[in-house]
């Protein structure tokens, strides 16, 4: 009875219960529907291959011996890597994986009896987590570059320490790491729509094994302003032609050395960075430990992976076309936040290195400094989506072929400061005319025993001088480099510096403006002793070469110039006789075919509400006060459209006849 008078008392709440039970329980949808619930994520799973010398080892807070270094994995959108194959600028997302995850123990660490040369393998499992899916049924696909941080100076929130240097181990998730061309694998995550819960791939294999060779580029730049309206060469003598591009600027990179004036400064901001340049294992510069790391090495750009030489991506279309070659020099014009607000597009300046001294001349190895050549031609981004909307901003009274090849808008480049980014370096490569199985220690015939007799081919520096093989010949041909073994340094290199063969891309880079320009950034002891406040003169200067001060500038040096009317563009210079104007055949994104229409909607819906807003004043450049660019807008109203403009919209997109 008792037992009945209970199941009395509880079937009220049982009933509730088995009510809820059938009733639909409700959910929350996600962000991407309007919702409030996190959307789903993607993970990768894998593992890490590394193969390379063994780690440095240190002491952690508790005194355990442990490597210096990590994993350090990047992220990018399949599509749009960094330069040259791409145009990003930082990475999508980033994983760290611990040292001791890498390696077993003391064991592993490197001894005073080790080779460095001598490499080890170890294996390391990783998860990815919180990775975006795609979006509106598209698919999100990304790739995977990555390097072992083997001095452990890598610091993410530090412009001037969040790349490879010397030493550090790189390399990537490849479809056949042992390609002689590795394509990086498309790792490709489903849209949120098709995966609710969210994804995971497994089987991510990253390979870790070429060491870099280079330091990052760190160098300042001495340069003329560029003439907004400056014409393009033309003509068939290369030689003539390149001098006429680097006469127009005069632009010079200088690597920074022991003998600059700024070079005390520069090592007093990376010593506090973590990064003192004496560091053997670590940062180093100039000749300080070895002539390899810090020079300018001039390669060819294949940013397809096709293996074969790539045109350059403005003046390719010349004839003859011009050819791309490392270092990769990209010059960004700044923008403000109302420019930015107001969608005010981005513009480039693609530069050139000499292609004369290195295809006539066979010259691929600079001490120190290197000309650069910045010819009159902008890529203006209409609709960062799609590359086929950047387009050719080139000055009137070209020839008229110049703007018949592509869309092409004629214009001047748009004035402004312009941000100086180089992607330089090597990995993987070694000194020419030895390899690491055949480098050989610097014996000097005065350090061996007096019972050996030195061979009659032995310099003074203990490497080797064939005096008579070839004939007549009676230089040396090796020196002992800075790390004290022989090698042999580019007989076309009249600087007499190291050259280097074989490797790939290391994706090291270095930007003007940089943290070492922001004086709130540099270090307390390059502050003034009696006014901490202010910089010493040397703080100032690093201030001036890697701050805003160090931009490259195109100048308006004809204001009373209009900037493109349809009466300068409609008619050019003959390509068979200058003196003779012709009518130019416009293309109207042509080239595409049948996706010419709809790309003249896709390239103009972004910016049409910036046509017809008149241009804003001119005012002073920042880095070249001299120099007069337009000012950027102050304001922007309801409808995004800002007060005034640094630069006209194309023609095209704003319903004129010409482009």
């Amino acid at each position: 009875m008792t037992m009945e008078r209970n199941a009395m008392k509880r079937s009220p709440l049982l009933l509730l219960v088995f009510a809820l039970a059938c009733a639909d329980v409700p959910v929350d949808e996600f962000e991407f529907v309007g919702g409030t619930a996190p959307e789903p994520t993607g993970v990768l799973r894998g593992t890490v291959l590394y193969s390379g010398p063994k780690p440095i080892c240190g002491e952690d807070l508790d005194g355990n011996t442990v490597p210096l270094g990590q994993v350090i994995l990047t992220l990018f959108e399949y599509d749009n890597p960094p330069p040259p194959t791409g145009s990003a600028s930082s990475a999508a997302n980033l994983l760290t994986i611990p040292g001791v995850s890498l390696f077993s123990g003391v064991e592993d660490c490197l001894t005073e009896e080790d080779d460095p040369r001598e490499f080890i393998t170890r294996t390391a499992e990783f998860a990815w987590p919180e990775l975006p899916l795609g979006h509106a049924m598209q698919p999100a696909d990304y790739q995977i570059r990555g390097f072992y941080d083997y001095d452990g100076n890598f610091n993410p929130f530090f412009s001037v320490t969040n790349l490879p240097t010397q030493g550090d181990i790189a390399g990537g998730a490849f479809v056949d790491p042992n390609a002689t061309i590795r394509e990086y694998r498309r790792l490709r995550f489903d849209s949120v729509e098709e995966r609710p819960n969210g994804q995971v791939i497994n089987g991510v294999s990253v390979a870790l094994g070429a060491p870099v060779t280079t330091e990052r580029p760190v160098f300042w730049m001495e340069s003329d302003p560029l003439n907004s309206a400056q014409l393009l060469p033309t003509g068939a003598d290369s030689v003539a032609r390149e001098n006429m591009i680097f006469s127009s600027t005069n632009t010079i990179f200088h690597l920074y050395n022991p003998d600059d004036t700024g070079w005390d400064a520069l090592a007093a901001a990376f010593a506090a960075a973590g990064m003192p340049l004496d560091q053997p294992e670590g940062f180093s510069i100039g000749d300080l430990t070895s002539n390899y790391p810090h020079a300018w090495y001039v390669r060819p750009v294949d940013a397809d992976g096709d293996g074969e030489l790539d045109l350059h991506p403005t003046l390719g279309a010349a004839e003859p076309p011009v050819n791309w070659f490392f270092p990769v020099v990209l010059m960004q014009r700044a923008r403000t936040a109302v420019e930015l607000q107001a969608g005010v597009p981005d513009v480039l300046l693609i530069a050139t290195v000499s292609i004369v001294d290195t295809l006539v001349q066979g010259r691929r190895a600079y001490d120190d400094d290197l000309r650069i050549g910045v010819p009159a031609l902008a890529a203006v981004n209409l609709n960062p989506a799609d590359a086929r909307c950047r387009i050719p901003y080139i000055p009137p009274g070209n020839v008229a072929p110049t703007y018949e090849r592509i869309t092409v808008e004629c214009q001047e480049v748009p004035t402004g400061d312009y941000a100086v980014n180089v992607i330089h370096g090597l990995a993987g490569a070694g000194p020419i005319g030895s390899s690491d199985d055949t480098l050989r220690m610097c014996t000097p015939p005065d350090t061996l025993p007096s019972s050996v007799t030195p061979p009659s081919y032995l310099a003074a520096d203990g490497c080797f001088n064939f005096g008579e093989a070839p004939p007549g010949n009676d230089r040396q041909i090796e020196t002992c480099n800075g790390d004290n073994f022989c090698a042999i340094p580019s007989f076309s290199n009249p600087d007499g510096n190291w050259d280097l063969q074989g490797g790939s891309p290391s994706g090291q880079a270095w930007g003007i403006p940089n943290a070492l320009g922001d004086p709130d950034q540099l270090p307390d002891l390059l502050r003034d002793p009696s006014d901490p406040t202010m910089l010493t003169p040397e703080g100032e200067l690093l201030v001036e070469q890697q701050g805003e001060g160090g931009m490259f500038t195109v100048e308006e040096r004809n204001p009373a110039n209009e900037v493109g009317t349809d009466a300068e563009c409609a008619e050019a210079p003959d390509e068979a006789d200058t003196t003779m104007n012709r009518a130019v055949q416009y293309k109207f994104w042509d080239e595409h075919g049948d996706d010419a229409e709809g790309l003249r909607d896709t390239c103009c819906e972004p910016i049409v509400h910036l046509c017809n807003i008149p241009l804003c004043d001119l005012v002073a450049s920042r880095a070249n006060p001299d120099s007069m660019v337009r000012a950027a807008p102050t304001t922007v109203d309801d409808g995004g459209r800002p007060n005034c403009m640094p630069f006209e919209i194309p023609d095209v997109c704003c319903g004129d006849a010409v482009p």
